[in-house]
């Protein structure tokens, strides 16, 4: 009857079991919001690199063109950037389009906050995002940004970067 009683008092009880799954809720309601921040650090620092990728190909551009792709638009912007051109930057294959595809990838770089690559063709930066377009472009002075509102978990403007 001893061997009985020992058997079943080696288990855990109710009450223990409650405490450890209370301890691991505890350590996941602490662990949880640190990973989401990880996770947006992470988005933004994609933004940047991607941001960097664009800025990179329009400024090899203008070195070799004197003048900023895309005044015809984000379609024009794109061709000019992911095709060969001529001096004049017109798009086109043969020995007379000897500059570029400054993106090796056929591509825009993707934004990772919206997961597009879209590109709104502006004259003037304005002073906040406007439209729904992954980046903004001013085909007069080359600049481009982030065209996301928000903040980066730092506390800066996507939309400075």
């Amino acid at each position: 009857m001893s061997s009985l009683r020992s058997a079943a008092r080696s288990g855990f009880t109710f009450v223990e079991i409650l405490i450890v799954v209370a301890i691991l809720a505890l350590l996941a309601a602490i662990a949880l919001p640190q990973f989401t921040g990880d996770k947006e650090e992470g988005k933004a620092a994609a933004m940047v690199s991607s941001l960097s990728v664009l800025r990179t190909a329009i400024d090899s551009y203008w070195t070799q063109h004197d003048k900023f792709p895309g005044q015809g638009g984000a379609l024009e912007l794109a061709d000019q950037l992911i095709k060969s051109t001529n001096k004049a930057g017109s798009t086109g294959a043969g020995t007379g389009f000897g500059y570029g595809p400054y993106l090796r990838n056929g591509k825009l770089p993707i934004n990772p906050l919206t997961g597009t690559s879209t590109v709104r063709v502006v004259t003037a930066m304005p002073t906040e995002p406007a439209g729904t377009e992954a980046w903004i472009y001013a085909s007069t002075t080359g600049e481009v940004r982030c065209n996301v509102t928000g903040k980066t978990v730092d506390g800066v403007d996507y939309f400075s970067f």
